[in-house]
């Protein structure tokens, strides 16, 4: 009796009652799962183009067509024949011709920019950096589509560089032509000359030498050629347009026209043909000169200094820093040193008249100088002492 006694007691111990297992169970009904963590969704990585990526060709295609249009294949079944162009859609691949026989044609370029060609135009469509003389905003590491207009009238529409990140350059016998969102007109006549009109924005044209470039903002037209002799041609009709060179900017005012060569010694000659209506102004440093028709200068560098020549008809008056007034004739020639204590203008060739800070005009001899230091103190030094064989005459 005892035994069983005991073992009744033993199992009420170790079971539990079932009012404590419902309290139990509904306990942890009633407490709340645990958080279940996400995975954090994966990062999605933008490809960075590649430079080979970059330069990969993107054809351009016909997206009207209004007249008789032929195309010349550089590859392909067809390749060095001529094919008209019958539907819009066409694409057009680096090397290929078009030629423009009557009415006109629309063609869309990669960057979302559009040219129109004009009847007799003929260009060539290029996706390829080679042969493009480069300008100075041009980046390699962004692709280049160049058109070559042999001859004709296009009219272009040049999406914004920071919309296509891609760089639109003609390539014309007289200059080659950098656009980075702009509207205008170009035309290049049988003999090679360009005439280029900005409607908005700016068109940086590079001559063919590579010696100077020219600005062409809006609203103005600029007609520029590269002449037998090697020299550029500035004309601005309309507006001003602006030439620069390594180290001087001339500005060619409306109805004002310069040519512009740079000899083998990097003498810059700036001459005004006769017949130019507009004035134009060079300045190189602190040096500002003024020209005309029939007149110009040679601008040259020696012993840390600047040279300027007068040429042609007329007297050039050139002014330094902004006081002292240079008048020279044909032929005559200073040379201009700044420094730390002033001006110095000394003649080197003529009698180059001078008026100082103090209003003086002077003429200086071969050799002789004018020193004007920084509080416009004129000083006249003869020319140098040549010692002379002569025992009796010795110099100071």
């Amino acid at each position: 009796m005892k035994y069983i006694l005991g073992v009744i007691i033993a199992l009420f111990l170790v079971l539990p009652s079932s009012a404590y297992s419902q309290q139990s169970g509904q306990g942890k009904a009633n407490q709340p799962a645990p958080a279940v963590k996400q995975p954090a969704p994966a990062k999605v990585e933008q490809p960075t183009p590649t430079p080979a990526a970059a330069k990969e060709e993107r054809p351009a295609f016909f997206t009207k067509i209004n007249g008789d249009c032929l195309i010349r294949p550089k590859n392909g079944p067809q390749a060095g024949k001529w094919v008209r162009v019958a539907n819009p859609g066409q694409k057009i691949y680096s090397g290929d011709d078009i030629l423009v026989r009557t009415g006109d044609v629309e063609v869309e370029l990669y960057s979302e920019t559009t040219v129109k060609l004009q009847a007799e135009c003929m260009v060539t469509y290029f996706q390829s950096r080679e042969n493009i003389r480069p300008l100075a905003f041009i980046r390699p590491d962004y692709p280049t589509t160049k058109i070559k207009v042999t001859k004709g009238t296009i009219f272009a529409k040049v999406s914004p560089f920071e919309i296509s990140k891609h760089f639109v350059v003609f390539d014309t016998p007289s200059g080659v032509a950098g656009v980075r969102g702009t509207k205008f007109s170009l035309s290049v006549s049988d003999d090679g000359q360009l005439s280029i009109t900005t409607e908005d924005g700016k068109v940086m044209v590079a001559d063919p030498s590579g010696n100077f470039t020219v600005d062409i903002g809006a609203g103005v037209q600029a007609i520029l050629k590269k002449n037998p002799d090697g020299s550029f041609s500035i004309q601005s009709p309309v507006g001003q347009a602006v030439a620069y060179s390594p180290n001087t900017t001339f500005k060619i005012g409306q109805g004002g026209k310069l040519d512009l060569d740079l000899d083998e010694s990097g003498t810059t000659k700036a001459t005004v043909p006769e017949g130019s209506t507009g004035s134009v102004n060079v300045q190189i440093g602190n040096i500002q000169a003024n020209l005309s028709s029939g007149q110009g200068v040679n601008l040259g560098s020696e012993g840390g200094g600047t040279t300027v020549e007068s040429v042609g008809s007329g007297t050039v008056f050139t002014t330094v820093d902004g006081k002292n007034v240079v008048s020279m004739d044909n032929g005559e020639k200073v040379l201009v040193k700044v420094d730390q204590n002033g001006t110095s203008i000394e003649g080197q060739s003529g009698t180059p008249s001078v008026t100082g800070s103090d209003g003086q005009p002077r003429d200086l001899q071969s050799g002789e100088k004018i020193k004007v230091d920084n509080n416009n103190q004129v000083n006249i030094e003869g020319p140098p002492c040549t010692p002379s064989v002569s025992p009796y005459k010795t110099c100071p």
